[in-house]
């Protein structure tokens, strides 16, 4: 069984496509009311993410692998300004059509909000909502059972400037996840996290920052494996640098990191302390060319009992450039490896010292026909390498989509 917590910040890398998709026309910019709707096109040769016919007859009752999901979208994207304030808004069902596993046909719902605000000459913040419920990607957690998640997240910051170029940041955050299906409610989650800290920032755009964060995750429903019964509530504390350079217009760096400790809430096992540090980097090359470039040590904390936690290295790469006025290239690929250690909390129920190395590598092509249609094509490989027997997978897929925005 997978975990969870890992999964989800992973998310990004994953489906990177799909909120590629969501917004290849550019209307979100806009100001004003606009509707749209969406079609697309989804084929996998292997949607459970398994390592071969042989697991899926195993996991699923079958030995087919393949599928090709239709996908039906109406939405509703709102951007408009308020003196100085700025609300943004965007709602979207999704009616998703398996062709062969017609068991995981699904409606998926999404809703993003959110307030940028500002009160006299000293104090500015953001205040948003997110919610979305969609189907639980099969590597999760292998159930056979139609499983959707739903995943809320709500976030207020603000920044009080105290002195030229100097000011205070303080936010809070709440996150919420749940699921549809008593096998999984072991792993619904709430978390509360607030963070205060320091920042400059230049003429230039140039920023630099510490802030501390603290996290109370809460897991309400115990786990038990092996007549034993687990709390996997933590608390989490943080101590972070933040740094954006900008030495040139065209040219950017960003600088996340520091050190990061979590321990849970009824055992001192399994505590643990670790460097989180994300770089990035952006280089517009030319009118038409942007290369971009990350690196990023990690470690994740897990939901599961026989490890609790996964130090995670890789980096990233992309490219985007633009043919013409009308049609462009975006092409990105992804490294990571994942040393999932830490200390049982009960013997022998798994094996410890799994390794996994991902890569994926994507091509998108967006073609604007006209100004408020447009089309996207996009071809995709991943491949996970486990030490762990029946962890790895490959999978090759293809989409293609159209928009219409109004």
């Amino acid at each position: 069984m997978s975990d969870f917590k890992w999964s989800m910040a992973l998310i990004a890398g994953l489906v990177s496509y799909a909120v590629h998709a969501a917004s290849y026309v550019g209307v979100e910019q806009q100001s004003g009311l606009h509707p749209y709707a969406q079609y697309q096109v989804n084929y996998s040769n292997n949607i459970f993410d398994v390592q071969d016919a042989n697991a899926a007859q195993s996991k699923y009752g079958t030995s087919r692998m393949s599928d090709t999901v239709q996908s039906a979208t109406l939405g509703l994207l709102y951007n408009q300004s308020y003196g100085r304030q700025q609300v943004q808004l965007g709602v979207s069902a999704t009616h998703n059509k398996y062709d062969y596993f017609s068991q995981y046909s699904n409606n998926d719902k999404k809703l993003n909000s959110s307030l940028a605000w500002v009160i006299g000459s000293k104090l500015t913040g953001h205040v948003s909502y997110d919610y979305s419920q969609t189907l639980t990607p099969f590597r999760y957690f292998q159930v056979t059972e139609k499983t959707m998640t739903s995943y809320a997240t709500a976030n207020a910051d603000a920044v009080w400037s105290i002195a030229n170029h100097w000011g205070l940041t303080a936010g809070v955050t709440s996150v919420r996840s749940d699921y549809n299906n008593a096998q999984l409610n072991q792993y619904d989650y709430t978390s509360l996290a607030a963070s205060v800290g320091v920042l400059y920032k230049t003429v230039q755009d140039n920023e630099f920052g510490l802030y501390a964060k603290s996290t109370n995750g809460s897991y309400p429903n115990t786990t038990v494996v092996n007549g034993a019964t687990l709390d996997n509530s933590y608390y989490q504390d943080e101590y972070n640098l933040k740094a954006r350079w900008v030495p040139k217009s065209d040219l950017s760096f960003d600088l996340e990191g520091g050190w990061q400790t979590r321990r849970r809430k009824d055992t001192d096992v399994g505590k643990y302390s670790g460097l989180n540090a994300r770089l990035s980097s952006y280089w517009k090359a030319s009118g038409k060319s942007t290369l971009g470039v990350s690196a990023w040590q990690t470690f994740s904390g897990l939901t599961e009992a026989d490890a609790n936690f996964a130090l995670s290295k890789g980096y990233a790469l992309s490219w985007r450039y633009a043919l013409t006025s009308k049609v462009s290239f975006l092409s990105q690929y992804r490294y990571e490896n994942r040393n999932y250690n830490g200390v049982s909390i009960i013997s022998g129920v798994s094996p410890l010292g799994r390794k996994d190395t991902y890569k994926k590598a994507s091509v998108d092509m967006t073609y604007n026909a006209y100004q408020k249609l447009a089309f996207l094509m996009s071809l995709r490989k991943e491949n996970n390498a486990s030490n762990i027997n029946g962890s790895s997978y490959s999978a090759l897929g293809a989409s293609i989509s159209a928009k219409y925005t109004y």
